[in-house]
């Protein structure tokens, strides 16, 4: 009896010490693939408010690199049935990602171009799917009306 427990014991120990598990050397990891997770384009896009035209329709692109902290935007604008019909510019520039505003600590806003205070426009995050425009002044917009872009679904 005693000569059949110590093949099974040995079988058993070898059998435990194989690992199905593959793995990987360092470098064979693509450096590529790390820096690819630290990048993101989201689109947002809805109509706001305008004073003199039906609407203006937004579709803002995002994109950004957390590694290197460049981060861009390109807008279409579309003013809705002005007196020329629809009118559209674009426009293209840097944006930075701050932390907090006047009411919250922890608050994300978009900040489209901070060097050029003509253009300068504010979005806070509402969730991951929703961005509402700020005044200049980084306050909320008390209204009725729509100041939330909403991101198109094929967004990273």
């Amino acid at each position: 009896m005693n000569y059949l427990i110590t093949p099974i014991v040995c079988f058993l120990i070898f059998a435990g010490c194989d690992n199905d598990e593959k793995q990987v050397p360092a470098e064979d990891y693509n450096s590529t693939e790390l820096r690819e997770e630290n990048k993101f384009t989201n689109t947002y896009e809805g109509i706001l408010p305008c004073a003199d035209c039906k609407g203006i329709k937004i579709e803002l692109v995002l994109m950004g690199d957390y590694s290197t902290a460049d981060f861009t935007y390109k807008m279409h604008e579309t003013y809705l049935s002005t007196a020329e019909g629809d009118k559209t510019y674009k426009s293209e520039g840097r944006f930075i990602i701050l932390r907090g505003d006047k009411v919250n600590s922890e608050a994300i806003v978009y900040q489209l171009d901070p060097d050029k205070e003509e253009s300068l426009k504010n979005f806070l995050v509402v969730n991951e799917n929703e961005i509402k425009l700020l005044d200049k002044e980084m306050n909320v917009i008390i209204s009725r009306l729509n100041y939330s872009l909403f991101r198109k679904k094929n967004s990273e």
